[in-house]
């Protein structure tokens, strides 16, 4: 019932159980990377670190059109309203 485990705990299973699958398929895999891992959590503070250093990240206000789900439906609007050229950026 994983509904009663931790989080980590309830992860710690799907993982094993992924990993018995991939080795029954014969899927292989270089490094097998947990993002709750010290490695990869250490790794991504280095890098959010040099992100915001180089003012890569900012604060700031969305303009335009942006929707996640959306997305692709949306350049795809913006690509047929541009007459098929493509377009990168909304259009006026």
């Amino acid at each position: 019932m994983a509904y009663l485990l931790k989080p980590q705990l309830h992860c710690d299973e799907i993982t094993e159980k992924y990993k018995y699958l991939w080795d029954k398929l014969n899927i292989s895999y270089d490094r097998f990377v947990r993002t709750t891992s010290i490695e990869h959590t250490s790794l991504v503070h280095q890098f959010y670190s040099k992100v915001l250093k180089s003012d890569d990240v900012y604060m700031g206000r969305q303009s335009g059109w942006y929707c996640v789900f959306l997305m692709c439906i949306c350049w795809l609007c913006i690509f047929i309203q541009a007459g098929g050229r493509p377009v990168w950026g909304p259009t006026a």
